[in-house]
């Protein structure tokens, strides 16, 4: 069976699945609440004891849902242990440190999805996949038949899934790229967002390093850093490669790119206090030539030479968040969505936009 077969052979298994379609109501809701019946269940307190070999076979426990706003949380004799589950919404670092420093009962955490986050896990918490999560519960011996023909599904189901997104991110290896005719077939059975996530997780990793050189580079350059943050809305993953610059810990603004589908964005924004308009961010950004003034909706369908589909000059979110855009693929015939050509070019455009950031802050952020 070649990948185009298994591929249509997957999803054919899903569209067949009455768990997968129940499942499709609220994806981490459903996961997370038949992982805890389970663990409620005596036949598969084993599932529970494998996620966290900590605990006490003979003491008791007890199991909640959304306590203190996690999504599981195990508790024993006053310790807790923790599930974030994350096969489509993003894990936060900052998010699983406050978790952990706010809680000081908390002993042991774990995340769940399809793939690890693209960063290194804080002490106390662990990764662990759906393929691990199908191990588990295929390890449970139990005579009650029913429940085991569920949970026999239920595993068939995550394996297809993790096939589905596997195939896809090896036909899309190297590039930044969401859509094929195979990759499409993920819109039927509503997992092209899991897909978009995971795909912009990759990316992200392959930049990691871009992390230390902007870093260093911003050195001369008091109150910016640099970060690499992901958001997922509307079914579309965003990539934000930002240089924020903070005063005494408050936020007064960033500018960088982002990347969300064939999108390639150069954008400044500011904080609200700063009560710059759009025209005044626009003209800083074209002055220092970091927007492209040439852009013409009519003559000149280009940012920097590059085509775009941008109509709208510039674009814009809340008045303070300004942005222009080129496409990374075209219909007809461009593609720059090869890793290697895009973090070449995300590079270009940061340290363009360090080279500025001094005439940012004078005429945009500190007066």
């Amino acid at each position: 069976m070649n990948d185009l077969e298994r591929f249509v052979s997957n999803v054919e298994k899903l569209e067949r699945s009455p768990i997968y379609a129940m499942s499709l109501g609220s994806k981490e809701l459903f996961h997370s609440n038949f992982w805890t019946f389970l663990m409620e269940h005596k036949d598969y307190r084993h599932f529970l004891y494998s996620l966290f070999p900590e605990l006490d076979p003979s003491e008791d426990i007890q199991i909640e849902r959304e306590y203190k706003n996690r999504d599981i949380v195990i508790i024993q004799k006053g310790k807790e242990f923790v599930i974030e589950n994350k096969i489509k919404s993003y894990p936060d670092l900052e998010q699983l440190i406050k978790y952990r420093d706010k809680n000081p009962n908390m002993v042991s955490g774990i995340i769940t999805g399809i793939n690890p986050p693209p960063f290194a896990l804080p002490d106390k918490w662990k990764y662990v996949s759906y393929a691990n999560i199908a191990e588990f519960l295929r390890d449970v011996n139990t005579d009650d038949k029913y429940l085991l023909s569920i949970v026999s599904e239920y595993c068939e189901v995550l394996d297809s899934i993790n096939c589905l997104m596997n195939l896809s991110l090896e036909e899309t290896k190297g590039q930044l790229s969401y859509s094929t005719k195979s990759i499409d077939m993920l819109r039927e059975i509503r997992l092209l967002d899991v897909y978009r996530k995971l795909k912009a997780d990759d990316f992200a990793l392959e930049c990691k390093d871009l992390e230390s050189k902007m870093n260093e580079l911003l050195k001369s350059h008091d109150g910016w850093i640099f970060n690499i943050s992901r958001q997922f809305h509307n079914g579309k993953a965003t990539l934000s490669f930002e240089l924020v610059k903070y005063v005494d810990k408050v936020y007064q603004g960033q500018m960088g790119i982002q990347i969300e589908d064939n999108q390639f964005r150069l954008f400044i924004g500011v904080s609200e206090d700063k009560k710059k308009d759009v025209d005044t961010i626009l003209r800083v950004g074209i002055n220092n030539e970091w927007f492209d003034k040439t852009f013409d909706k009519k003559n000149n369908r280009r940012i920097f030479n590059h085509p775009t589909s941008m109509s709208k000059n510039p674009c814009n979110y809340s008045q303070r968040w300004v942005y222009q855009y080129f496409d990374t693929w075209t219909e007809g015939g461009v593609n720059i969505q090869e890793y290697n050509i895009l973090k070449n070019l995300i590079s270009e455009y940061l340290e363009k936009a360090i080279s500025i950031l001094d005439i940012v802050d004078r005429e945009l952020l500190l007066n």
